[in-house]
């Protein structure tokens, strides 16, 4: 994940805007185009990806929201013009991952070879 905010970061455009009081101002625009999301930095994190490409699609979604909110608070003055850091490992599993059948949770790791059964 945070691969993909670096690669995010490094493609944001500053925009110079000039508030009420005639101050200078940067403005961050985050890349939001399907080529940039989809083709270059999907491929990109695919590359030598073992694993489910589920966890590849939602960890981009992840970075795009950690990056939109760092964005609202940099615009309110909360945040400096720092990168955003992941600081903790955690995964956000799409239902089309896992199954919950007969009181058992099973995760898919590796497509249609690897999963991980748990048990409430």
């Amino acid at each position: 994940m945070q691969r993909a905010v670096d690669e995010i970061w490094a493609r944001i455009k500053w925009i110079e805007k000039r508030d009420e009081e005639e101050r200078k101002r940067l403005i961050p625009v985050i890349p939001k185009d399907s080529s940039f999301k989809n083709r270059y930095l999907r491929g990109l994190l695919m590359g030598g990806w073992g694993y489910s490409e589920h966890y590849v699609d939602s960890a981009i979604k992840q970075a795009y929201s950690i990056l939109k909110s760092w964005r609202r608070s940099y615009l309110k003055g909360e945040r400096r013009r720092e990168k955003p850091a992941v600081k903790k490992k955690f995964v956000r599993i799409k239902e089309t991952l896992y199954i919950f059948k007969d009181w058992r949770i099973k995760v898919s790791i590796k497509l249609y070879k690897e999963y991980l059964r748990l048990r409430p």
